[in-house]
């Protein structure tokens, strides 16, 4: 069977005739559970045509940086005119952002219409042995649909776990990224970073050109190396191919680097905080430069640098009030928390800084909590949060920290609201506010806010 959808905007019959019930039906309706193959979505997409074929794409993977490296990728492309879809991973606004067209989330009238299709095509999935779509399978192919219909010039996928296994993995990327390797997800993709580099490494395709992030451990270089021989890739690697050097930060906190790789050396800044920053913009510069000399465009690297310096992306280190100072960041594993500690030292060591912390219990929280008690900081403020998952409790926190040789002073609050109202109010312009942990938790906290 061959499920025909059309262009038009306007469909007769729909189950859903309101954004709001179709965006219900996506994260609500009943699902079965994991596979550890990626059939189900490919049969899906088969009954829609395959619309993921035949799309210039570039793969997105890495245990964190994915979504930097995407942003400022997508900046870079769009300051030469590409016309850049990307499909990305978690939302924090809202659930359209996760599907963009130059910049634009996806109309609300495409979300409706493609919700109302995948919903017959989850019908005919429900009586199959397969077992009916997941939210991050919907999505996936949500996206598949949509930029099939704008066709864009480029499109940018980033991973949602692994590579491998992933559902993006649909998608035959020209382009292979692969920011970083970390221990992250081992539950479902090894507990060493050599079994982790196979998983990521996975969505590497044949005669696929390969950019790599700093990676330094030697078993994942050697998984990432087999992949790019086996397939016939070509590999570009951070200090091989291309480098980042002369890190600075101004009195504005904007970075400064030079990029270099074999053509060309380039002085360039980033708004975006963290010397972590710089590797995923240079990563994201060496990608961009790939796809550019591919689609045979003359580069206007005024633009260029413009829009690498104009880059944003959400709740990444993110200033939501200037006095008393106030960031949010979704550093929600290790490789996050001490990139994140190495920026507040760099960045913030005049300031009198507290955090304000929840985590889900299947992160490894007894490393996070280990890891805060280091940080340069006052105090930090554990908390929980309303979330479908499984969130840490106050008491679950308390009992692991509560043996700590530190000078960090460990609190709890259990409305994270009132203390957030508390501390805008009476703190000054020597103290700063880090609220941290999930990524679901942190975009509570900055609707909360904004």
């Amino acid at each position: 069977m061959k499920i025909e959808y059309s262009n038009e905007r306007q469909v007769s019959n729909m189950p859903f005739q309101t954004v709001a019930k179709a965006v219900d039906w996506i994260i609500h309706h009943e699902m079965d559970a994991n596979r550890t193959d990626i059939s189900r979505i490919e049969y899906a997409l088969n009954l829609l045509g395959n619309p993921q074929e035949n799309l210039p794409v570039i793969h997105f993977t890495g245990t964190n940086g994915k979504g930097s490296t995407t942003a400022f990728t997508r900046e870079l492309l769009m300051s030469q005119g590409l016309k850049v879809a990307s499909f990305t991973s978690p939302h924090i606004v809202k659930i359209n952002e996760r599907i963009q067209f130059d910049g634009q989330y996806i109309p609300d009238d495409a979300l409706l219409k493609y919700t109302n299709l995948i919903y017959r095509v989850n019908q005919e999935l429900e009586g199959k042995k397969l077992g009916s779509l997941r939210f991050f399978e919907i999505m996936t192919v949500m996206s598949a649909l949509y930029f099939n219909e704008v066709q864009p010039d480029v499109c940018l996928i980033e991973v949602g776990i692994g590579g491998l296994l992933d559902n993006t993995n649909v998608y035959d990327g020209q382009i292979a990224v692969i920011t970083n390797i970390g221990l992250d997800h081992t539950e479902l993709l090894g507990n060493t970073r050599r079994e982790i580099a196979y998983q990521k490494a996975g969505i590497i395709k044949q005669n696929a050109k390969v950019v790599t992030g700093r990676i330094t451990d030697e078993g994942a270089l050697e998984e990432i190396d087999k992949a790019v021989e086996s397939h016939n890739a070509t590999l570009y690697a951070y200090d091989t191919n291309y480098q980042a050097s002369d890190i600075s930060i101004d009195l504005d906190k904007l970075t400064h680097f030079t990029f270099k790789n074999t053509d060309l050396e380039l002085d360039l800044m980033i708004q975006m905080l963290g010397h972590y920053q710089v590797d995923n913009a240079s990563v994201a510069i060496q990608t961009a430069l790939l796809w550019l000399d591919i689609a045979g465009i003359d580069i206007d690297f005024d633009r260029f640098k413009e829009s690498l310096k104009n880059t944003f992306w959400a709740a990444r280190l993110e200033r939501l009030n200037d006095s008393p100072l106030v960031y949010i960041d979704g550093a929600h594993n290790v490789l996050g928390l001490e990139s994140l500690k190495e920026a507040l030292t760099d960045y913030f060591s005049d300031k009198e800084v507290s955090i304000l912390y929840a985590g889900l219990t299947k992160k490894d929280q007894e490393a996070h909590l280990n890891l805060l008690a280091t940080y340069p900081v006052k105090e930090v403020v554990l908390t929980e949060f309303d979330f479908i998952g499984e969130v840490l409790s106050i008491d679950d926190a308390h009992e692991v920290v509560e043996d700590q040789d530190t000078a960090v002073h460990f609190s709890d609050t259990d409305n994270w609201q009132v203390y957030l109202d508390e501390f805008l109010e009476n703190k000054t312009e020597k103290d700063m506010l880090v609220i941290t942990g999930s990524l679901y938790f942190v975009s509570q906290v900055r609707n909360y806010l904004k």
